[in-house]
């Protein structure tokens, strides 16, 4: 995946890598998404009526991000995968973070 922010709007975008074709970057292969609290929602539209929704989740208690993955038709949304990232605690010892 790919994320960039429009420094206007402040809005992201998201590109997965895997549905890039070798002559273009197909439009619908980018999601949009505005910073909603401590998530970042993407939609990515495939036709009129189906899309794709990629929504990040920040748990400021574990340090970790929730991945949640919906397939959209006709606005009915169905799971498809459930994902949570974490960091690896550094060998030997507590996390440090730059303020």
């Amino acid at each position: 995946m790919l994320f960039g922010r429009d420094p206007r709007s402040g809005d992201y975008a998201c590109l997965w890598l895997d549905n890039t074709a070798a002559a273009a970057f197909d439009p619908q292969g980018i999601g949009r998404g505005t910073v909603a609290g401590d998530s970042i929602p993407f939609v990515f539209h495939y036709t009129p009526t189906d899309g794709f929704h990629t929504t990040f989740v920040y748990n400021r208690a574990t340090h970790s991000w929730q991945w949640h993955m919906d397939n959209d038709s006709a606005g009915v949304r169905r799971p498809f995968a459930r994902v949570t990232l974490t960091r690896r605690q550094p060998a030997g010892g507590a996390w440090s973070f730059a303020a």
